[in-house]
């Protein structure tokens, strides 16, 4: 019988630790990078022309494990940029949702926050903005020591809101 019971933890223990850490054990990669943002040039009456890439300083976003924004996972990483709109991480090997400090936030206090906030915009369908929310702002894989840049797109009198349309006077 003190056989069995040996067996039996053993087994427990062996499974325990294959689950205890889903992103690739105790190893950490090097991840370094820049964040660059691009602005459009918007000029009143023509079509807006493609700005250049500019680093993003001094701003934070948040690192889950997964590929999308699960509100039932703890953002227990950040990804911070230097002056320089670099950044440099230690992790484990794995799948990692990076994304905007607001989508920390309730769905509810997201979607209030980048609704229509006067008459010259007009919101999507709340699809679009539960799809946003969803959404990881950038995907990373990481397997081995990696340089990454990651591009946050803007658009021209809505910022980065895909999910608005600006209605008024251009």
């Amino acid at each position: 019988m003190n056989r069995i019971n040996s067996l039996c933890f053993l087994l427990l223990l062996i499974s325990a630790c294959g689950t205890l850490n889903k992103n690739g054990g105790g190893k950490q990669v090097r991840v370094t990078g820049t964040m660059y943002l691009e602005k459009p040039i918007c000029l009143p009456g023509e079509a807006p022309a493609k700005g250049d890439p500019v680093p993003m300083a001094n701003v934070t976003y948040y690192i889950k494990d997964g590929s999308i924004n699960d509100p039932n996972v703890i953002a227990d990483k950040q990804l911070k940029t230097d002056s320089t709109g670099a950044f440099t991480l230690k992790l484990k090997p794995g799948t990692y949702a990076i994304v905007h400090p607001d989508k920390l936030m309730t769905y509810g206090e997201f979607r209030l926050k980048y609704g229509a906030t006067s008459t010259y915009y007009k919101d999507r369908d709340d699809d679009c903005f539960k799809r946003w929310y969803d959404a990881a702002d950038f995907l990373l894989r990481v397997e081995n020591d990696t340089a990454v840049a990651f591009l946050v797109k803007s658009r021209c009198y809505t910022n980065t809101n895909p999910c608005q349309e600006y209605t008024g006077p251009k």
